[in-house]
This record gives structure tokens, C-alpha cells and sequence, in this order.
């Protein structure tokens, strides 16, 4: 029996154009909100991004984990609807995933089988989800079974509702991967299908290539994507200290396009320097914005 504290912070300053990307986030704060405002003005920002902090225990029978983390139920990098306690942040040039306050507990059942539950904690608005999952491994597929509840609480933003899911991932030549999900939505009554399916290939290590497709058969109200959406990217990794990278997401019911191009290169063992450009088309017209960005590890 032993236990560990874990923690991952991104202290960052954004400067100039790029502080709009960051004021509504920061301006809609709550107590379980990822970034904590320490500096801002019209021009700069300092802030902190909690992204993990946690504390897991592990017993002989199962490992608990309190705090926030970053759970991903399903395959997806974009799409992924099957996951209700992360979701996927457009604005970073890396598509990371947001954490969530929660409590797991994870029982093995043998190398590749185990069961989660999972469980939000409480916040100030009364939403919470509580979910478990059934996962195991066969030949070169990865499969999961996910039940989840999310109460709404006071958030008008979702629905209370009630989802049941099955993913999987493995390797046929190519990647192959997918969610297959239904949500019973309780105060309407009404079901509604997704599925989402996506590939990804790689050459000599120099390049991947990944797509996926997400449909809906009804748009949730309070989805960011529409019934029909695709995304697309390609990475060519120069040599060890350089790439590129290049992605595009398109929602067919909005006409919305959003991507990104951006040329990363590892300056120091634990400084990346990325020159990046990224924009958005939609009905109200189109924005493009280039940045450069420092990332410093500690």
C-alpha cells in the first residue's frame, strides 16, 4: 500500500492579440474553473492553468484517485462522445484536454481487464456525472463499455440524460478507432444516436495522418458540434528537434472551418519554441491570428 501526489501546472503570459483567446475564460471563472487569474490589463495576462492535481491511493484491492484529472472514456482526439468529464480545448495549439474534479476508483481484473468508477465532486451549480467502465483487450483491439449519468443540476448549458457507449481501438495496417454512443435524455424523453470513427497512418515515423468523423442523428442544443463534422491532421517531424504540424475541423450544419499550421522546434532539453497561425470561417466572417509561443518545463 502506497500513495503519490501528482500535479501539473501551466503558469502562462499571454501578450498582446493573444489575450482575447483567454479573457472569457478567465471572465466566466468559477470555483472549479481551470485558470486563476494573478495579473491581467489590456494588454498581458498572467494566469494559472491547474491541469492535474490529485491524490491516488493504492490498495491491494484498487487504486483511488482524488483531485482533478484528466479522464478520456473514449478514442477520440477531437471527437469523443462518449466522454462527459473532459473536454477538448479548441484554443490550444496542442488539443489538450481539460481536467475534471472527480474521484476514481480503478479494480483490476487482470493485466488488459478492469473496471472504473467514477464520480464528479460536487460543485457550485449542482452538476455532477457519475459513470462506470468495463475495459479489456483482444488480439490488437482495445474495447470499452461506459455507462454514465450526468445531472444537469443548475446548468442550463446541458441536459440531465443518461448514456450508454462502447469504443474501441487496434491496429489493422492502419489505426482504426470508434465510439458508438446513445444519450436518453430524461426531460425530453427523446434518444439521440453518435457515432464517431477515426484513423490514423504513419510513414517511416516522418509522418502521421489522422481523421475522424463525427455524426449526430440530432443536434444537441447544447453541443458544440454540429450533426456532421470532420477533422483532419498531418504531422511531418523533420528530425529530432523539428516539426510541423497542420490540422482542420469543419462542422457541415454551421459552415464553421477552424485550423491551425504551426512549426515547433525543441530549443533547450526542456524549452520548445512554436511559431503558429490559426483562424476560424464562419457565417459572421473570418479571423486569422499568428503567435509565437514558449514552452518551459520544469
Amino acid at each position: 500500500q502506497n500513495s503519490k501526489i501528482v500535479g501539473l501546472f501551466d503558469l502562462c503570459l499571454p501578450y498582446g492579440k493573444a489575450v482575447e483567446k483567454y479573457i472569457n475564460g478567465l471572465s466566466n471563472s468559477s470555483g472549479t474553473n481551470n485558470l486563476i487569474n494573478l495579473y491581467s490589463s489590456d494588454k498581458a495576462l498572467l494566469f494559472l492553468d491547474v491541469r492535474k492535481f490529485y491524490l491516488s491511493l493504492y490498495l491491494p484491492f484498487a487504486d483511488i484517485t482524488m483531485g482533478r484529472q484528466i479522464i478520456n472514456f473514449g478514442k477520440g482526439i477531437v471527437f469523443s462522445p462518449i466522454d462527459v468529464f473532459s473536454v477538448i480545448e479548441l484554443n490550444d495549439i496542442k488539443l489538450r484536454r481539460s481536467g475534471s474534479d472527480i474521484v476514481s476508483v480503478h479494480f483490476p481484473l487482470s493485466d488488459l481487464t478492469g473496471v472504473d468508477l467514477i464520480s464528479g465532486l460536487p460543485s457550485f451549480d449542482g452538476q455532477y456525472s457519475m459513470a462506470v467502465k468495463f475495459f479489456s483487450s483482444i488480439k490488437n483491439f482495445d474495447f470499452s463499455l461506459v455507462a454514465l449519468y450526468r445531472d444537469a443540476g443548475h446548468k442550463n448549458e446541458i441536459k440531465s440524460e443518461v448514456i450508454g457507449g462502447v469504443s474501441f481501438k487496434g491496429d489493422l495496417g492502419i489505426g482504426l478507432y470508434s465510439e458508438f454512443v446513445g444519450h436518453y435524455v430524461i426531460n425530453e424523453g427523446e434518444t439521440i444516436v453518435e457515432i464517431m470513427g477515426g484513423i490514423d497512418y504513419s510513414i517511416r515515423n516522418k509522418w502521421i495522418f489522422i481523421i475522424e468523423y463525427l455524426v449526430k442523428s440530432k443536434h444537441f442544443p447544447f453541443s458544440i458540434w454540429g450533426k456532421n463534422n470532420i477533422f483532419g491532421s498531418v504531422q511531418y517531424t523533420m528530425n529530432e528537434l523539428t516539426s510541423i504540424n497542420a490540422n482542420v475541423m469543419y462542422n457541415f450544419q454551421y459552415e464553421i472551418t477552424q485550423g491551425s499550421v504551426q512549426w515547433r522546434y525543441n530549443l533547450l532539453q526542456n524549452v520548445d519554441i512554436a511559431f503558429y497561425i490559426n483562424g476560424i470561417d464562419n457565417v459572421s466572417g473570418s479571423f486569422l491570428q499568428y503567435n509565437l509561443r514558449v514552452d518551459v518545463k520544469f
